[in-house]
C-alpha cells in the first residue's frame, strides 16, 4: 500500500504492517472447537507470554471466538497456534485483525498526525 497525502509520500508497506504500527500491538481472532469450555481456552490463552488482553467474543456449540491482543511489540501468533494444538483442541479460525483500508488512510493523513516512517 502507498499513501500520498498533499503531495507528500506518507507511508509504503502491507496494510497488516502499518496497522500494527499505527496500533503498537498484534490483535487476532481465533476460533477454537473441542475444548471443555470457554473458561478453560480463555485461561491457557492468558498465560501466554506477550498477551495483553483475551476477550470471548462467540460461544456457539463446541465453537468458541476469542480476541487476543499482544503486549506492544510482541508477536504471539505462533505461541498462540502451539497452545492449542498442545491442549487438543482444534484451531477451527485464526486471523490477524486489522484496520480497514480507509481507516489507515485517515490514521496517517489525519492533521498533525505523525505517520509511520515509510518502509520501502
Amino acid at each position: 500500500m502507498i499513501i500520498i497525502s498533499r503531495g507528500k509520500l506518507q507511508a509504503i508497506d502491507t496494510v497488516e504492517n502499518l496497522t500494527n504500527r499505527l496500533r503498537g500491538a498484534e490483535v487476532v481472532l481465533l476460533t477454537v472447537e473441542g475444548a471443555p469450555d470457554a473458561a478453560a481456552v480463555r485461561g491457557r490463552l492468558e498465560q501466554i507470554p506477550g498477551i495483553s488482553r483475551v476477550e470471548l467474543k462467540d460461544s456457539q456449540n463446541s465453537r468458541n471466538t476469542f480476541e487476543i491482543e499482544s503486549l506492544k511489540g510482541e508477536m504471539v501468533r505462533g505461541e498462540v497456534a502451539r497452545a492449542v494444538v498442545n491442549a487438543g483442541w482444534d484451531l477451527y479460525e485464526f486471523k490477524s485483525l486489522g484496520f480497514s483500508l480507509e481507516e489507515v488512510f485517515l490514521q496517517l493523513t489525519a492533521p498533525g498526525q505523525n505517520a509511520p516512517a515509510p518502509i520501502q
